[in-house]
């Protein structure tokens, strides 16, 4: 779903709603001259799940090769929590994230961006090792893969991981599948965390640790936040809603 030009523009996109089908989100994003794009593939606020027909992964397979669209982004439900200490929400995470890499997989989405998920108060090493077993269970059960797992990086509210770069580095560094894993870096999460990116200064100290982005090894897609109107350069834009106020995201393969 990757293509390759000559010069091939800047990726730039949205997440785009997949109301009227899947593949609607690909022509709504080369509507708006987008190159990428992220969108979800079933309804992300419930746990009920969806199959992707025979017809649903053609008409998608269509839109990617009629459209400008070079990068596709899935993000899972929000739901999902692989560090959740109670055993049936955990189970049902694991099930979903299953499902989730099984059709992106069908529709040849080459990323699926996940939250790695809250520890609720069991604490952070016993929250980031179930998240890596619950990875390495998920991704090893998931027959002919043909996605990788991106791992955000997060806001840290409550018991959320993912705040800090070390534990995204640490999740890297210990999941066995590494060639299905990868981050994905949010800079206004990152921002409301406490990393000062507002200037050159503040973002060496981060970029040039090695457990930072710079030392991940495999940051796939960056996303950008502004509350201005217009698109983040660089990334993939979605539209979201903190506070009441309107934003743009962007995310674009690094």
């Amino acid at each position: 779903m990757t293509r390759s030009t000559d010069n091939p523009p800047p990726l730039l996109g949205a997440h785009f709603s997949i109301a009227g089908g899947l593949e609607k989100a690909l022509y709504t994003a080369a509507d708006y001259g987008c190159t990428a794009a992220q969108m979800f593939t079933k309804n992300a606020s419930t746990w009920k799940e969806r199959d992707i027909t025979e017809e649903e992964t053609a008409r998608f397979a269509v839109a990617a090769e009629k459209t400008s669209i070079r990068e596709i982004a899935a993000h899972t439900a929000y739901l999902i929590n692989l560090a959740a200490p109670d055993a049936e929400k955990h189970a049902r995470s694991c099930a979903a994230l299953g499902r989730e890499l099984v059709r992106a997989s069908q529709l040849a989405i080459p990323y699926v961006v996940l939250h790695p998920g809250a520890h609720m108060g069991k604490g952070e090493n016993r929250g980031i090792a179930s998240i890596v077993d619950s990875i390495n269970r998920v991704v090893d059960s998931v027959r002919e893969l043909r996605t990788r797992l991106l791992i955000e990086t997060t806001a840290g509210q409550g018991s959320v991981l993912g705040h800090r770069f070390e534990q995204i580095a640490q999740i890297l560094e210990t999941v066995e599948a590494a060639e299905h894993i990868g981050a994905c870096l949010d800079t206004c999460h990152i921002f409301a965390a406490g990393y000062d990116i507002r200037s050159a200064e503040g973002v060496a100290g981060p970029w040039t640790n090695s457990t930072g982005p710079s030392g991940f090894g495999t940051c796939f897609s960056c996303i950008s936040t502004t509350r201005k109107r217009g698109w983040a350069a660089g990334s993939t834009a979605t539209s979201t809603s903190a506070g009441g106020r309107s934003e743009k995201r962007a995310f674009g393969p690094l």
